[in-house]
């Protein structure tokens, strides 16, 4: 082997040493970001969901209407009484809800 192969086998062996090195040093810095775990978020918490006094009335109706008519005559109903409430002038300048004209 001559003089000048044996020094170009050994800087190719550095550079691959260097490059190897370097490369190491580049997954050790991936894997510690990686690891980090973030903060959970903090739960909600939960409230027990209640009916306004007009929404359980409005509910107490329409079990009512369910327990005495078929299905069409119910969906009728329903349909009208959706429709009188969305024309009310009232309902559509406050935005109040659609349980309060049921």
């Amino acid at each position: 082997m001559a003089l000048g192969d044996k020094r170009r086998a050994e800087a190719i062996r550095a550079t691959r040493q260097e490059a190897g090195a370097q490369e190491t040093i580049k997954r050790t810095i991936i894997n510690r970001t990686s690891q980090r775990k973030r903060k959970a978020r903090p739960q909600k918490e939960r409230y027990n969901f209640s009916l306004r006094v007009n929404e359980r009335e409005a509910l107490a109706d329409l079990t009512e209407i369910l327990d005495e008519k078929s299905d069409s005559e119910v969906l009728g109903k329903l349909i009208m009484r959706a429709y009188k409430a969305a024309c009310d002038p009232e309902f559509n300048s406050q935005q109040t809800d659609i349980f309060d004209f049921l």
